[in-house]
């Protein structure tokens, strides 16, 4: 019997969609702000963003170790359909609290991404 991560990630896929909420994941852009001689005046280029959707979770008193996982981060689960991969020095905006992404990785067993586990803090 072989186990099919594909229908696996479907699921997941889905269960996020259902139960999940939209969030919207920043990241800071390479692109220099754009520089009008006749004005004198720099525009600084926005940060990408990108809609997502996730549940956000409480680390338990456990997990807490105040060095790598502090009192008030929080554990996000993110779905893989449409995301592009989290990583740290991204924000993520749930509601209107603004959180800065501090680890980013992936659930994958055997190479098929289920979802992203992001740890954010304030």
């Amino acid at each position: 019997m072989t186990f099919d991560y594909a229908d696996l990630a479907a699921t997941a896929v889905e269960l996020l969609a259902d139960f999940g909420m939209a969030m919207t994941l920043a990241r800071p852009t390479d692109i220099p702000a754009t520089y009008d001689t006749a004005t004198g005046v720099a525009t600084p280029v926005g940060p990408d963003t990108y809609t997502v959707t996730g549940i956000k979770l409480d680390y338990s008193v456990r997990e807490i170790d105040r060095e790598n996982v502090q009192a008030g981060d929080q554990r996000v689960y993110l779905s893989t359909d449409g995301a592009v991969p989290p990583k740290p020095g991204d924000t993520l905006t749930i509601g209107s609290d603004v959180f800065r992404v501090m680890r980013a990785g992936n659930l994958s067993p055997a190479g098929v991404d289920l979802l992203y586990d992001v740890q954010v803090r304030r």
